[in-house]
């Protein structure tokens, strides 16, 4: 675990005071055991009773300090009771036990110490939690947790909250500064890619240049720092300036074959299947290699993801120095004809952002629908968070799994126990878990998931689970496939996944105060497999790739290659 911690570090030992002699002498009067005070505490905190939580807290605490839990609710019951004093010491204890994000603890003590008025501890708490990597910057700025320090040099200076007021070339010099303060104290072993020498030098070349570069050619230069950190979690978000919502009204997919079209606004569906032959001059492939430096990612599968998307943006395309005008890009085509075309097509602000528009915006045109035959189930339902269907004709449950999360109509739980009982009702060959749209969520949620499935051993025979996987695959969706190898015995298909195996992740985004530009700084290392495990991504068992001649056909080389291991070398269509 490779953190900056604070030089600061105040003592425990010498905040030892009466408050915890006064817990003990509480504990000793108590006839509640040990494991009913929790829940007990808990509910009164769920009731909102501080006041009755808090004394439950203190006993449980007092009774088993080695559990930090139990601090921790002392520490949030005491203050919302009032309790400041004992509310500090149950923090301090939380702090030095390393429940939770110890960043947090010390800004939750920065506010305890703020709302005593004592301004020097909570200065010296809230420089702790700072240089410890504080995650929700965007509150510590605008909440009134720390109201008492908002006009302090230091506390202003450190979540660089004059940046708005300064002119243009010393805002844009804030916000790289800011930026970079945040990559060093946040970011999860930072210079892995780039040293921190050279990164140093980047930062300090970008700061010189600013009076010299406009506004987006900055931004890419943001882009490019969060790029060389190495993950596919540190990235920009999202610029603030309207020109970024310009858009080109078609969609792109990398297949073997090429690039194509594969959806479009209506007017524009005269362009659907074609390839892309060049784009701005450019062939694809010399587009990837000029967009690499700016792209974040864990592996170089994400990029074909994410450069599809990417390539719709005109101002991006112009600032990066890959096509003339800002709001057009000139195509060379090769439509389904096999006849060539050249187009110059103009970007609007109708779409700027299809990411998750899955498989399109609402109102536009997919090739699929302008072409014989029932769309492929894989296509079907992808923006449903998970479902699954039972194919009689070849004995397979197909299960998709396309959003960690648990949606309110039927939590994943209840999901996965229904999904275990098709398994057990209609005794398939073979469990299909498709995860080649899903790009994540919250991992924790795929605790339901996998708990509900260990309890069928069915399960776990060698040959009976495939996962199908694929660029898209990522963050916690690629812990779900992580998880998915280590306990059961699946068969992978398809590509290799756009995360890997073993790599900093989370989102707790903020906002850099002048530009108003939102970035992501990765500070969880997530071990979804063995800590030993440095694999790029996870390969698949059976290399299944998109074809565009599978998809204009309609079929789906993922499951036709499962069917087939499974039927002695038939071709199925599903």
């Amino acid at each position: 675990m490779i953190l900056r911690w604070s030089s600061f570090s105040p003592s425990l030992a010498a905040t030892a005071s009466l408050i915890l002699v006064s817990i003990t002498a509480l504990t000793a009067q108590s006839n509640h055991s040990e494991i009913d005070l929790p829940a007990q505490a808990k509910a009164k905190e769920i009731a909102k009773d501080w006041k009755g939580a808090e004394p439950l807290w203190q006993k449980a605490a007092s009774a088993n300090p080695s559990n930090g839990d139990y601090w921790l609710g002392l520490a949030r019951t005491a203050k919302s009771a009032g309790d400041l004093d004992v509310s500090i010491e149950a923090y301090k204890r939380v702090f030095d036990l390393g429940i939770g994000f110890p960043c947090e603890s010390a800004y939750k003590l920065a506010g305890c110490y703020a709302k005593k008025g004592d301004k020097e501890r909570a200065k010296e708490w809230f420089r702790t939690s700072m240089k410890m990597g504080l995650r929700d910057l965007d509150s510590a700025s605008k909440g009134d947790e720390l109201v008492v320090l908002k006009d302090e040099p230091e506390f202003r200076s450190l979540l660089a909250l004059d940046g708005p007021k300064l002119g243009r070339d010393d805002g844009w010099r804030s916000d790289i500064r800011f930026l970079y303060q945040e990559i060093k104290w946040k970011g999860w072993s930072p210079f892995h890619v780039v040293s921190e020498k050279e990164f140093d030098a980047n930062v300090a070349k970008l700061i010189e240049e600013v009076p010299h570069l406009d506004d987006v050619k900055i931004e890419l230069g943001l882009m490019k720092l969060l790029a060389d950190v190495g993950d596919g979690h540190t990235s920009l978000w999202g610029a603030r300036r309207q020109e970024f919502a310009f858009a080109l009204p078609v969609k792109f997919y990398w297949f073997k074959e090429g690039l194509y079209i594969v959806a479009a606004e209506p007017n524009h569906k005269d362009l659907l299947g074609a390839q892309v032959v060049r784009l701005g001059g450019k062939t694809p492939s010399e587009l990837e290699d000029a967009m690499r430096p700016f792209l974040s990612r864990d592996n170089e599968q994400w990029l074909k993801e994410v450069i599809p998307f990417r390539l719709r943006s005109t101002v991006f395309l112009n600032a990066a120095g890959l096509t003339q005008d800002p709001h057009s890009v000139a195509l060379q085509l090769k439509k389904l004809d096999e006849s060539t075309a050249e187009v110059n097509l103009q970007a609007d602000m109708s779409a700027p952002d299809i990411w998750n528009s899955l498989p399109y915006p609402s109102g536009w045109v997919g090739l699929l629908e302008t072409t014989p035959g029932q769309t492929p189930m894989y296509l079907r339902n992808i923006q449903r968070s998970y479902w699954f269907e039972y194919l009689p004709s070849s004995r397979t449950l197909y299960f998709q799994y396309n959003h960690v999360r648990s949606d309110d109509s039927e939590p994943l739980d209840r999901f996965a126990d229904r999904l275990s009982k098709a398994v057990d009702k209609n005794k398939p060959n073979r469990l299909v878990i498709d995860l080649r749209w899903n790009n994540g969520g919250d991992t924790l949620v795929n605790d339901l998931l996998l708990k509900a499935l260990l309890k069928n051993p069915r399960l776990s025979e060698p040959g009976f689970m495939y996962v199908i996987a694929g660029r898209r695959t990522f963050s916690a969706a690629m812990n779900a496939a992580s998880y998915l190898k280590r306990f059961f015995n699946p068969i992978f298909v398809g590509e290799p996944t756009g995360g890997k195996p073993n790599a900093a992740g989370d989102e707790v985004p903020f906002t850099l105060t002048y530009s108003g530009i939102v970035v992501n700084v990765s500070d969880v290392y997530w071990a979804g497999y063995w800590p030993e495990d440095h694999r790029t991504w996870i390969a698949p068992d059976i290399y299944a790739p998109p074809t565009f001649a599978d998809f204009l056909a309609k079929r789906d080389p993922a499951m036709e290659a499962i069917t087939r291991k499974g039927t002695g070398g038939k071709r199925a269509s599903l």
